[in-house]
C-alpha cells in the first residue's frame, strides 16, 4: 500500500472543522433542490448487480455515493464503491478478475484497488481493516438495499465523518437530516464508541446542518433577498 498517499487522521479532522465552520457561517434555512422528490428516486445500474454477484462468494457492502443513496436524497452516481474486509482482499480480487474485471492499481488516499470491466464501468474496492469493520460488515449482509448488501447507515456516517472529504461531510449531513431521533442515536453511539469527543461534537453539527436544510420556513423571506441570488 501507498502508505504515504494516505491523509492522517489528525489532517483530516482538521480539514472537517475548517469546513464545518465555514458552512455554519453560510448556510442558511431550505435547499436548492426538492428533497421529497429527490428521496423517491433509487437508481440502479445493471452493471452494479453484476459486480455484486461476481462477489456472492466474499462478504463485501455497498459504500459510498450508491449506499448514501439509500438514505438520503439521491445524487448522480456512476460509479460502486464495495468494501470487504482486510483479510477477504485477495479473494475478493480473484472473484472479480474471473468475472473479467481487471484491477488498475491502488487507490491514493484510502486501503483498497480500483477496477475496470471491458465497458469501461469503474469499481473501487476498499479493503477495512478498522476494529469496527467486522461488526459492519455483518449487519451489511442483512441489510439488502435495492438488491445489494449495503453498510448500515450509523457504520456509512461514521466512514464518511472520518474521511472527511467535503463531498463526504455533505454526504453525511443529507443522510443525518432526514433521520428520526432513534436513527440519530443509533449513528451517534456508533461515532461516539469508535471516535473521539470532537468526532460527536462534529456529528452534533452536520445533524444540525442536515435539519436546516430541510427548513423551509425562510425560504419565503429569502426568495425577496437579493444577498441570496447567485
Amino acid at each position: 500500500m501507498d502508505t504515504h498517499l494516505v491523509v492522517s487522521l489528525g489532517a483530516r479532522r482538521a480539514r472537517r472543522r475548517a469546513f464545518l465552520a465555514l458552512v455554519a457561517r453560510r448556510q442558511r434555512p431550505g435547499a436548492g433542490s426538492r428533497l421529497a422528490a429527490l428521496e423517491e428516486q433509487r437508481s440502479v445500474m445493471d452493471w452494479w448487480t453484476d459486480a455484486d454477484r461476481a462477489l456472492a462468494s466474499v462478504p463485501h457492502a455497498v459504500v459510498g455515493a450508491v449506499a448514501t443513496n439509500a438514505y438520503a436524497p439521491e445524487r448522480l452516481t456512476r460509479d460502486l464503491d464495495l468494501a470487504v474486509l482486510v483479510g477477504d482482499a485477495d479473494r475478493a480480487g480473484a472473484a472479480l478478475r474471473a468475472a473479467g474485471w481487471t484491477r488498475q492499481g491502488r487507490l491514493g488516499g484510502v486501503p483498497g484497488t480500483s477496477w475496470s470491466d471491458a465497458w469501461g464501468h469503474e469499481l473501487d474496492l476498499l479493503e477495512l481493516s478498522e476494529a469496527w469493520a467486522p461488526q459492519a460488515m455483518a449487519e451489511a449482509q442483512e441489510n439488502q438495499v435495492v438488491g445489494m448488501p449495503t453498510v448500515p447507515r450509523p457504520y456509512l456516517v461514521y466512514m464518511k465523518l472520518m474521511a472527511s472529504r467535503t463531498t463526504d461531510l455533505g454526504d453525511v449531513s443529507r443522510m443525518l437530516g432526514r433521520t428520526t431521533g432513534e436513527q440519530t442515536l443509533e449513528a451517534r453511539a456508533v461515532v461516539a464508541r469508535w471516535g473521539s469527543s470532537a468526532d460527536v461534537a462534529d456529528f452534533d453539527q452536520l445533524v444540525r446542518l442536515g435539519q436546516l436544510e430541510r427548513d423551509t420556513s425562510g425560504q419565503e423571506d429569502e426568495a425577496g433577498d437579493p444577498s441570496c441570488s447567485g
